[in-house]
């Protein structure tokens, strides 16, 4: 689908990483570690998993990957045509 629309639209991205940080406290409440591999780029998203993790009183560790254009539009152009 188009970005911003049906699986991509907003009310479904909230969804998701609500979804996400459920997950995540689920096992982090069982002593678990988490890896969460997301975009997160929302500054909201951000912001509520430091929350999560600080009410956990766990720490937070956060990875930033960065890809040039060509990589990006080429991961995307795959992506698109993946069931």
């Amino acid at each position: 689908e188009a970005f911003g629309r049906g699986l991509y639209s907003a009310a479904r991205t909230r969804r998701t990483y609500a979804a996400l940080r459920r997950r995540a406290a689920h096992w982090l409440d069982r002593g678990r570690s988490v890896v969460l591999d997301a975009t997160f780029g929302q500054v909201s998203e951000r912001t509520a998993m430091r929350r999560l993790a600080a009410r956990r009183g766990v720490r937070l560790v956060v990875l930033h990957c960065h890809a040039d254009e060509a990589t990006i539009r080429a991961a995307l152009a795959a992506r698109e045509h993946d069931p």
